[in-house]
Parts: structure tokens; C-alpha cells; sequence
């Protein structure tokens, strides 16, 4: 395609609405829940138990309303940006995943780059990366305030343990991520885990 790979930004964790509460994965049992159309995030809602479907974007609320789809996913601001919250009765918070931007740009025009240019974009592109993650923390914040404030929908932020349950049962994807990804998204996937793993031990993991 010409495009060349810069850096991803982070744009607030995952929330799920639906009609009732989700709190364990058999809780999506049969429920029909619109998602982006990603074979992996479609396989993580079917180990779920749940029946993921795609949709255009601009037709969930009427999808939701109409009971054409009983559940979606999307970021929070974006939840109250398309007015999800209005037709839903739930609304969770999981932190399973985050909603990612990637930034591209021109292969030529990286490759072109004088080795002062490229060094002076990849800073300006750092110094972008931390500012963008403090405005979206607070757009979100500032989003999750005017659900609560226009609906009564019940917010439930899932526990550690009820993280877990959904997190062991999605564990069978990352096989398929090997598969579609090949050798070098193995390492990546290698990589990410080992980097949690370090974080989740207070930066043990990987010390002598």
C-alpha cells in the first residue's frame, strides 16, 4: 500500500452496553453483540459464548433500538458521542482492551528523510504520543460525565476476578493470532507477554 507504520495511540479502554448485566462470560451466552469486523475480536466474543455480528457503524443505534443486536463494544466516548447509552440499560467497563490509532505515513517520504528530519519527527512523534493519552483520559472522563448526567444507565466497572474469567476464556485466540500473524507475530505476542508479565510483578520478570 505505499504506507509505513509510525506509532499507535490509545484512545480509552473498551466499554460494553447492553440490557442486562455482563459480568461472566456466560453471561453473553446468545447474545448478539455488533463488533469491528476483526476475526480476532469476532473469535473472542464466539469463546465468549456470545453470536458477534458486524454493522455499519452508523446503523448500531437504530440496530440497538430496533433489537436487531442486544449488545456492542465501543470506547466510552464514542458511547456517548452516538448516544448508545439512550437504548441500552448497562453499561460495562472491562478493560480488556484498548481502542487503538495507528498513525502511517508515506513510505517514500520516511525513506527521503535526512537522518536530522527523521530523528526530529519520531521526538515531535513521542512528544504526541504522551499528550494525546492525557487529553483522551480526560474525553472520556468528560464523556462517562454526561452519560451519567442524560440516562440512568447502570455502570458496572468488573472486578479483578471477573477480568480474569473473560481474559482465561479468550486464552484459545492467541493461537489464532499466531496463525494469521506467522513467526514474527509470534515474537511480537512473546514480547507483549512478557512485558506484562514484568509489569504485573513490579518489574521482577526478566531480572536476574
Amino acid at each position: 500500500s505505499g504506507l509505513s507504520f509510525v506509532t499507535a495511540f490509545q484512545e480509552g479502554w473498551m466499554a460494553w452496553t447492553a440490557n442486562k448485566p455482563i459480568l461472566e462470560p456466560d453471561d453473553f451466552r446468545g447474545v448478539k453483540i455488533r463488533t469491528m469486523n476483526s476475526p480476532l475480536l469476532i473469535r473472542a466474543y464466539e469463546l465468549y459464548g456470545a453470536n458477534p455480528t458486524t454493522m455499519a457503524y452508523s446503523e448500531v443505534y437504530s440496530g440497538l433500538q430496533l433489537n436487531m443486536i442486544d449488545a456492542q463494544v465501543n470506547p466510552v466516548f464514542a458511547i456517548e458521542e452516538m448516544s448508545f447509552y439512550e437504548v441500552q440499560s448497562h453499561m460495562m467497563l472491562p478493560r480488556h482492551l484498548p481502542f487503538i490509532t495507528t498513525l502511517t505515513a508515506n513510505a517514500d517520504f520516511l525513506d527521503a528523510l535526512s537522518p536530522e528530519n527523521s530523528k526530529m519527527m519520531n521526538d515531535v512523534v513521542d512528544e504526541l504520543s504522551e499528550e494525546i493519552f492525557n487529553v483522551q483520559r480526560q474525553l472520556n472522563a468528560e464523556r462517562m460525565e454526561t452519560i451519567r448526567a442524560n440516562s440512568d444507565i447502570e455502570i458496572i466497572d468488573l472486578n479483578d476476578s471477573q477480568r480474569a474469567a473473560f481474559r482465561e476464556a479468550s486464552l484459545p485466540i492467541r493461537e489464532q493470532y499466531i496463525e494469521l500473524a506467522g513467526e514474527r507475530g509470534e515474537k511480537l505476542l512473546d514480547i507483549l507477554l512478557e512485558a506484562i508479565a514484568d509489569e504485573e510483578s513490579g518489574g521482577e520478570a526478566g531480572t536476574d
